[in-house]
């Protein structure tokens, strides 16, 4: 949760400045400590939580709570935990032989896992938060029904799109400067979020897949070339290869598995 809490606590520092509020040590540590969403987001801002602190919670939100916290119970052990199952399998085997149906079923598998997975965490929390009488902010909007890249990350890890965008690719320019800035700014934002995963080579290759595709879309005008949901779900479920495997040995291993025509 380490991520999660250093995100809120710079949120919290340009939020305090541009609005000259000042909370009590115990109301910024309640803030940052607040543990619903603490492991896995969505990441709050000092605003959401202010507005709740004080909140009376009726009945029609505990019933929001108790719905919400079962779909995401049901979406994390019956459905992620169930589909890694099957992914496990490359992670406790060294010397895994992929062909290509083993390859496509081991991505397919992982695309689905991790989203059952994230989003469940998130309904959990939010669904806590109304038992709390928080209203916390939605991460998660059907991110592999896309037509775009730009689409997915406007459905996938809302609440932290919306922070880079405002505090890393917004305060670079956005795309208000020329269009080589506007790309140096796409790059930069996705070179932040990949470090955010995690400093190895294998999240700054998926960084740099997303803003490589990003980037085509941008010049190649998106809504005339890549505007398919189908198209889109492939080149995302590819693009999970460097997120999930072991190194980049492995990742290069993994693709050229999908050039081998063989069951």
């Amino acid at each position: 949760g380490l991520s999660f809490f250093t995100f809120q606590a710079i949120a919290y520092y340009f939020d305090k400045n541009s609005k000259n509020r000042t909370e009590s040590v115990f109301d910024i540590f309640t803030f940052l400590t607040f543990f619903p969403q603490l492991l896995a987001g969505p990441i709050v801002s000092i605003s959401t939580f202010r507005s709740g602190i004080s909140r009376r919670v009726h009945f029609t939100e505990v019933l929001k709570g108790i719905d919400r916290l079962s779909i995401g119970l049901i979406k994390k052990f019956l459905i992620a935990d169930s589909l890694s199952e099957i992914t496990s399998i490359y992670f406790q085997t060294s010397d895994l032989k992929l062909t290509f149906v083993s390859a496509l079923i081991i991505i397919l598998t992982y695309t689905f896992q991790i989203y059952f997975d994230f989003s469940a965490y998130c309904d959990i929390a939010i669904g806590i938060g109304f038992l709390l009488g928080f209203d916390l902010p939605e991460n998660f909007n059907k991110p592999y029904i896309s037509k775009s890249f730009k689409e997915f990350w406007q459905r996938w890890h809302i609440t932290l799109s919306n922070f880079f965008k405002l505090h890393v690719y917004i305060p670079l320019g956005g795309n208000r400067t020329s269009k080589l800035k506007t790309y140096r700014n796409l790059w930069i934002t996705f070179f932040c979020t990949a470090l955010w995963h995690g400093a190895s080579l294998n999240f700054l290759l998926w960084g740099f897949l997303h803003g490589l595709f990003l980037t085509f879309e941008k010049i190649l005008n998106y809504k005339r070339i890549f505007s398919n949901r189908v198209v889109t779900f492939i080149l995302i479920s590819l693009t999970w290869v460097p997120f999930f495997s072991k190194d980049i040995s492995d990742t290069y291993f993994i693709y050229r598995s999908l050039f081998k025509f063989n069951l």
